[in-house]
C-alpha cells in the first residue's frame, strides 16, 4: 500500500477520462445525427461525403437546367403549333384560289389574307422569346457563311460537324431551270470540302421550283422541245409550254443520321454579278408569233421573231424588257461554293454535375423564307397550281422541325427522370456514410454513461485508501 502514487485512482481516472470523452462524441452524433462531425471521426469517410455532397447540389441545380430546356421546347412547339395551323390554313386558301371558278377580284382577296398570314409566320419567328432570348429567329441555329454573292446556307442539320463543305454548279447551266444533274458535290479533296469524309455520300435535290406556263400554240398539235426538262400539256384548243421556272431555288444535300444543309440561291444576285458570263432569253407571244430578246455576256439586246428575223417593233420591244427571263445559260467557268459550318450560335443545356454531360440544341429559324413561302402568289390560277405546293413543302418543314424539338423535349424528359432517380440514390449512399444509426447509438450511449457513473464511483472509492493508510500510521 503507498501513499505517494495512488494506482488505483490514477487507473480509475484513466478510464473514466476515456469513457467520458467516448460519452461526449456519442452525445454529438446523437445531437447531430451525423457520425462524421470532424475529420478525426473517419477521414476516408469525409472525403467520400464531400464529393457525394457534391454531386447532389450539382445534379440537383442540373435538374433545374434540364426543367428550363423542357420549357424552352414547349414554348417553341406552342409556337410552331400555331405556325402549322395558319401554313394549312394557307393551303386551304390556295387551293380555293386555284379553282378556275374565281374571278381576279375574288383571288386578290384570299391574296390579302394570305399576305397578312405570311406576315404573321414571320412576327412569330422574330418575337417568340424565352427569358427574354428569341428561339426562332436563328439565334439557337449553327452559323453558316458562303464564300459566293448570291449563295447563302442555311437549315444545317445536327448530323453535319463544323468545317467546309464545297459544291459546285457547272457551267452551261441554264439558272433559270436549274437541275440536280448540274449540281456536284466536291468530295475529291479533304483539304477543302468535308464532302470527302462523309459516307455514304449525300443525295442532292433541287427544291423551290416555281411552274410558268407560257401559251406556245393554238393548235393541238403534238409539240416537242429539245430542252427535255420542259414538258407540253394541252388545255382545249390552246397548247401551253410548261417549264420548270426556279423561283430562288434551294440545292438541298441531305445523307445518313441527320445530315442535311441547304444552299439557297439568289438569281436576282447571281444575274447580277454573273451578268458578263450569262446568255439571257426573254420571251413574249402575241398570239400571232413568238419574239425573243438575247442577251450576251452583258452585250447589246437583239430582238427576233420565231423565225430569227429582227424586228423593230416598239412595243413588243418595250413588252420584252419588261419580262422575266424565260433562260438565264451560265457560260462562264464552274461556280465552287465554299459553306462554312461554324461550332456556334446552338444552345448547350448543361444537364450533368461535371464537364462534358450537356446537350446541343440546334432550333433553325422559322420564318416564310426559310420555309420557302416569302413570295406566295395566288392571284393567277397557276400561281396558286404552285402555291399548293410550296405550302406542302412548308408544312412538311414545319413538321420536321417540330419532329426535332419533341425529340429534344423527350430526351430532356428522360434525362430529368434519371436527375432525379441518381440525386435520390447517391442521397441514399450519403446517408449510408454520414448519418448516425440512432438506435446503435443510443445503445452506446446508454453503456458509457454507466461506464462514467461506475468509474466516478470507482475513482471515489479509490481516493478513500490514503485515508485508510493513515489509520494505520496513527493506530
Amino acid at each position: 500500500m503507498r501513499i505517494n502514487h495512488n494506482m488505483s485512482a490514477i487507473r480509475a481516472n484513466m478510464h473514466l477520462s476515456i469513457s467520458s470523452d467516448r460519452l461526449s462524441k456519442s452525445s454529438e452524433k446523437l445531437a447531430s445525427g451525423y457520425k462524421i462531425n470532424h475529420a478525426f471521426d473517419d477521414p476516408a469517410g469525409l472525403a467520400i461525403s464531400n464529393k457525394m455532397r457534391l454531386q447532389i447540389k450539382s445534379l440537383k441545380k442540373a435538374t433545374e437546367n434540364t426543367g428550363n430546356g423542357i420549357s424552352v421546347m414547349q414554348i417553341a412547339d406552342g409556337a410552331l403549333e400555331e405556325v402549322t395551323s395558319m401554313i394549312q390554313r394557307m393551303n386551304e386558301l390556295s387551293v380555293k384560289a386555284a379553282n378556275g371558278t374565281n374571278s381576279n377580284n375574288d383571288r386578290q382577296n384570299i391574296q390579302d389574307e394570305v399576305s397578312q398570314l405570311m406576315s404573321e409566320i414571320d412576327r412569330i419567328a422574330e418575337t417568340t422569346d424565352y427569358n427574354t432570348m428569341k428561339i426562332l429567329n436563328g439565334d439557337l441555329d449553327r452559323r453558316c457563311i458562303t464564300n459566293t454573292d448570291g449563295i447563302t446556307m442555311q437549315n444545317v442539320g445536327m448530323g453535319v460537324e463544323d468545317g467546309k463543305y464545297q459544291i459546285k454548279i457547272a457551267s452551261g447551266t441554264d439558272l433559270n431551270y436549274l437541275d440536280k444533274s448540274n449540281v456536284s458535290l466536291v468530295d475529291t479533296d479533304a483539304t477543302v470540302s468535308k464532302f470527302t469524309d462523309v459516307t455514304p455520300k449525300p443525295v442532292i435535290t433541287v427544291e423551290g421550283t416555281n411552274t410558268n406556263f407560257k401559251e406556245e400554240s393554238t393548235t393541238s398539235e403534238t409539240a416537242n422541245d429539245s430542252d427535255t426538262s420542259r414538258t407540253y400539256e394541252a388545255t382545249g384548243d390552246r397548247k401551253f409550254v410548261k417549264g420548270r421556272m426556279l423561283d430562288d431555288p434551294r440545292v438541298v444535300v441531305t445523307g445518313k443520321d441527320g445530315f442535311s444543309m441547304e444552299f439557297r440561291l439568289d438569281l436576282d444576285e447571281l444575274y447580277k454579278k454573273n451578268k458578263d458570263n450569262i446568255t439571257f432569253k426573254y420571251e413574249y407571244f402575241d398570239g400571232t408569233d413568238t419574239y425573243t430578246k438575247t442577251v450576251v455576256n452583258g452585250g447589246t439586246a437583239t430582238y427576233t421573231d420565231k423565225a430569227g428575223n429582227a424586228i423593230n417593233d416598239a412595243d413588243i420591244k418595250a413588252k420584252l424588257d419588261a419580262s422575266e427571263p424565260a433562260s438565264a445559260k451560265y457560260t462562264g467557268a464552274d461556280i465552287t461554293v465554299t459553306g462554312t459550318v461554324l461550332d456556334a450560335g446552338y444552345a448547350t443545356l448543361q444537364l450533368g454535375a461535371n464537364t462534358g454531360e450537356d446537350m446541343d440544341v440546334y432550333i433553325p429559324k422559322i420564318s416564310t423564307e426559310t420555309l420557302g413561302i416569302e413570295d406566295l402568289d395566288v392571284t393567277t390560277e397557276n400561281d396558286a397550281t404552285e402555291a399548293v405546293r410550296k405550302v406542302s413543302t412548308a408544312l412538311a418543314n414545319v413538321s420536321s422541325f417540330r419532329s426535332r424539338l419533341g425529340a429534344y423535349q423527350n430526351r430532356l424528359e428522360s434525362t430529368l427522370r434519371n436527375s432525379n432517380t441518381t440525386v435520390e440514390n447517391m442521397t441514399q449512399s450519403l446517408s449510408r456514410v454520414m448519418d448516425t444509426d440512432m438506435a446503435e447509438e443510443m445503445t452506446e450511449y446508454t453503456q458509457l454513461q454507466v461506464l462514467e457513473q461506475a468509474g466516478t464511483s470507482v475513482l471515489a472509492e479509490a481516493n478513500q485508501r490514503p485515508e485508510t493508510i493513515l489509520s494505520i500510521l496513527q493506530s
